[in-house]
């Protein structure tokens, strides 16, 4: 499974990539890590997604998940909705070193 966050958007327009994760290429306590927790990350942002916000300096998140020869893409944006510290969340827990 690979996983690829990037943000763009907001007040000056930023562009980068906040989380590109490949299952093949983590430990196996990471890997497992985002096995067990994107499926339920993935029903709220596709909840989420359904429902868009305007606003031209929204930080913007495309999110593609590949697995399994499938792709999820799914575009949110940041309009203060209970999805995004969930997605903010999933990419820290897997940017901290584990000891």
């Amino acid at each position: 499974m690979k996983i690829t966050i990037l943000r763009s958007g907001g007040f000056a327009g930023l562009r980068e990539t906040v989380l590109d994760a490949d299952t093949q290429k983590l430990s196996a306590a990471r890997a497992a890590e985002i096995q067990k927790t994107w499926p339920a990350l993935r029903t709220k942002i596709r909840a989420q997604v359904k429902t868009p916000s305007v606003g031209a300096d929204f930080l913007k998140y495309e999110i593609v998940a590949e697995q399994n020869g499938g792709e999820d893409r799914f575009e949110l944006l940041d309009d203060g909705n209970a999805v995004t510290p969930a997605l903010l969340e999933f990419v820290r827990s897997l940017s901290e070193p584990k000891p």
